[in-house]
């Protein structure tokens, strides 16, 4: 970002005379309008420098209407006096300087002992450029670039009866300019924010560099700038953050504890419902659940498994073991864990920190609970079964406990002395001894330290709480993590101005990343995924973002939808056309999205910028289809503004000669692609079933029309024939009371937060929020049932 300024360049040549003439009554413009006025005598121009580009524009706007007509008097007729300077003088004073030049260093230099200032106060002639070569070298003065600043600081200096402040961009923010500008507002084609904030404060507010300048008549509106400033800051950085994508894990039916495996996709049993994008790369894999044989108390192999998959080897061990030979190995594995050179001195066993090559021995899998230690009560040891091992020994002294029981240690004396019927001042002589005693030595006056007895007593065992179920666990599990990221991505939404959009759409979540050091046999715990997998081992869920791909599936889609929901109460199609453009041909490219109205060639709708604030992926563990939940703000754009109006003017629509039902797309590209430009065009139909007053199944059905060439030339013309490309379906479900709750943001101040609360989202216990989980869930379960019958 520069100060505002302006140049005005005369045809009349001025020289230092006819300027002095007017420098009093520039430097009154400029004290009135709050400008730096100066004239470049060499190059001939005005330069305006100022507090704001308003300011600039004003004086520019006066020299240009009031000042030059009085300066074009001296030019007469034929343009050849008046517009550069008297080359009589010019020729005398050229003379005198070459002879002075010979005279005192030789041709082409000036003289050491000449002043700067002199030589040019007294040549005018300089000016002209055709003179320019018969100057000497330019001395540089060393304050000069001081001197600059100065100037440049004295727009900037504070007047009498006025306050300022100074507002200072993040360091995380690469160009304050993308704050500074926004989507279009008002009569705005785009949003000056600058502009709009000096508007509603009263002040004025001036960029420079990574800081803005504020100046105003009182505190109050000078701090109200700066916090809308930082209000833009904020709502920006807010926005442009990556969210984390948030794993939901869910199984439709209640059962016992189960683990979790990632099965890879060519050996998924109903991989012929995923649906794969194009430019899709493999390996990819599914979760699935792996449930214990209550007989072996082990994990059996995974009913999503294809038959001809490796069968699944022998799972981990549960945490209760009911053999003596496997006391003896976990025994065994722990104590070779704590002398492995690989285990840090300071690790200790009760921390559980292991890493898998020290926890299991090579080419054995690894025993329940050997990621983490964990400490419970069990039954007594059996007879000849295997003690716990010392960390520095491998000998099985009996006095030591096993793995897993609490550590047994009776108190002494020492540990816990007794409170004895002593006198006040022996115990507190006794606590200052155990203390290191007082400063100085004296220790009568400190406060012993007082001990008590805890006797342990027996757990009332009368009535036990219930154990939760998976199902419930994974049901509070799932909530919390869903709140905690829509949470953060809402408080964002509050500050956006545009579109927000809070939907789900129904396909299956892929996992990318497994890491080659894991086992293909492993089986995880239904919280390792994000604790462990995603957060250590970077394993990252995908969204193929694709419903159905396949006509024979839409078909039995259709009519479960149709059958549970009835007729479709809305149907449309239109072109989604995505461009990159610009207004100018000195800015730079950006993205747009423009909605075509399949019927008529009209522009309802464009959108600028997206970007995703929430990404909740949730797995169904025993369904076909998974869903994905986005928290989505669009900025809005304008069709009537550059470059979209000039590219509507040559959008036509014409009847196609491949389908009945729709028109082809014929258009041009705005200065041959380079102010406009197509990237792709996606022609969509889309129908809607209401599946209850508040929830709305849309099915949408998406084509990528290949663009084809119809005339070429200079302005060449292309046209785009929906019925050629590839094309998917997406099914998405939809909740009006987030729609309504939305609109406000369309409309809602820039630098206020919406009326709307994250607590309005999921209402009092999450009565507005658990509805749409559960119409999601059941969309689900109709569709699987129906496939699979």
């Amino acid at each position: 970002m520069v100060q505002p300024n302006n140049r005005v360049f005369p045809v009349a040549w001025i020289s230092r005379e006819q300027y002095d003439r007017f420098k009093g009554q520039f430097m009154k413009l400029g004290d009135k309008t709050k400008t730096d006025i100066t004239f470049n005598f060499e190059e001939q121009y005005f330069d305006i420098k100022g507090r704001t580009a308003q300011g600039t524009e004003q004086v520019a706007e006066l020299i240009v209407k009031e000042l030059t007509p009085v300066l074009y008097q001296a030019i007469d007729e034929e343009s050849l006096r008046g517009t550069f300077p008297n080359l009589d003088q010019a020729s005398a004073l050229l003379k005198e300087g070459v002879d002075s030049s010979y005279t005192h260093e030789g041709p082409g230099s000036v003289s050491a002992d000449s002043d700067e200032s002199e030589v040019s106060d007294g040549s005018d002639y300089y000016s002209d450029d055709s003179l320019d070569y018969m100057r000497g070298p330019k001395k540089v003065g060393k304050g000069k670039g001081k001197q600059g600043k100065e100037e440049k600081s004295a727009v900037m200096k504070k007047k009498k009866n006025e306050f300022h402040e100074v507002f200072t961009f993040a360091k995380n923010v690469k160009d304050p300019e993308d704050i500074l500008f926004g989507p279009p507002y008002d009569t705005m084609s785009s949003a000056d924010y600058v502009y709009i904030v000096m508007q509603e404060t009263d002040t004025e507010c001036t960029p420079d560099n990574r800081t803005i300048q504020i100046f105003g008549p009182d505190a109050a509106s000078v701090k109200s700038a700066a916090e809308k400033f930082r209000f833009l800051q904020s709502s920006y950085k807010r926005i442009r953050r990556h969210p984390t994508p948030v794993p939901c894990l869910h199984l439709s039916v209640d059962s016992e504890e189960y683990g979790l495996y990632f099965c890879d996709l060519d050996s998924y049993a109903d991989q012929s419902y995923v649906a794969l994008p194009q430019g899709f790369k493999r390996p990819a894999y599914v979760l699935i659940p792996s449930f214990k044989d209550k007989k072996t108390d082990k994990y059996m192999r995974p009913q999503g498994l294809l038959d001809s998959s490796q069968v699944l080897s022998s799972a981990s061990a549960p945490r209760q073991q009911r053999s003596a030979p496997t006391y003896e190995e976990l025994d065994e594995r722990f104590s070779r864990a704590s002398e492995s050179p690989y285990m840090s001195p300071s690790t200790s066993w009760q921390s559980g920190q292991f890493t898998e090559r020290t926890n299991a021995p090579p080419g054995q899998a690894l025993l329940w609970g050997e990621q983490q230690y964990t400490v419970k009560h069990s039954p007594p040891p059996a007879p000849n079964r295997g003690r716990g091992r010392g960390r520095g020994s491998r000998q099985q002294p009996p006095d030591k406990p096993r793995w897993g029981t609490p550590p047994m240690s009776a108190g002494t004396a020492e540990d816990f002395p007794a409170l004895g019927g002593g006198s006040q001042a022996a115990g507190r002589g006794r606590g200052s001894s155990q203390r290191g005693g007082g400063r100085g030595g004296n220790n009568n006056n400190q406060r012993g330290r007082r001990v008590m007895r805890l006797t342990s007593q027996k757990s009332s065992r009368g009535s036990p709480s219930p154990p939760k179920s998976m199902l419930m666990m994974a049901r509070e599990y799932n909530m919390h993590n869903m709140k905690e990221a829509l949470s953060e991505g809402l408080e964002a939404a509050r500050q956006f101005r545009g579109e927000v959009t809070l939907t789900a759409k129904l396909g299956k979540v892929l996992w990318r990343n497994l890491p080659t050091s894991t086992e293909k046999t492993k089986v995880w715990g239904f919280m390792d995924i994000k604790d462990i997998c995603m957060k250590e081992h970077k394993v990252k869920p995908e969204f193929n973002n694709v419903t159905i791909t396949r006509e024979d599936l839409l078909h039995t889609t259709l009519d479960s939808i149709g059958n549970n929901c009835g007729h479709a109460f809305y149907r449309s199609a239109f072109f989604e056309v995505h461009v990159e453009g610009r207004a100018k041909m000195n800015e730079h490219f950006k993205p747009g999205v423009l909605y075509i109205d399949a019927s008529g060639a009209k522009c309802f709708k464009v959108h600028l910028h997206q970007h995703v604030l929430a990404e909740i992926d949730w797995v169904s563990l025993d369904k076909k289809f998974d869903f994905q939940m986005n928290l989505t703000v669009k900025e809005m754009g304008r069709a009537e503004v550059s470059p979209f109006k000039p590219f509507m003017r040559r959008v036509v629509l014409r009847p196609s000669d491949q389908r009945r039902d729709t028109n082809d797309l014929s258009f041009q590209e705005i200065s041959n692609g380079n102010l406009l430009r197509v990237v792709k065009i996606l022609h969509k139909q889309v129908q809607k079933f209401r599946l209850s007053e508040t929830v709305a199944i849309q099915v949408t059905r998406t084509e990528i029309v290949p663009r084809e060439l119809d005339t070429p030339g200079r302005d060449p013309k292309y046209s785009a024939k929906p019925g050629k490309g590839p094309f998917s379906y997406d099914i998405e479900v939809l909740y009006a009371p987030y729609e309504k709750l939305f609109k406000e943001n369309l409309s809602k101040p820039i630098f206020q937060d919406t009326k709307w609360t994250v607590d309005d989202v999921f209402g009092h216990n999450n009565r507005l929020f658990s509805p749409y989980i559960a119409n999601i869930l059941s969309t689900i379960n109709h569709l699987d049932t129906q496939l699979s019958s």
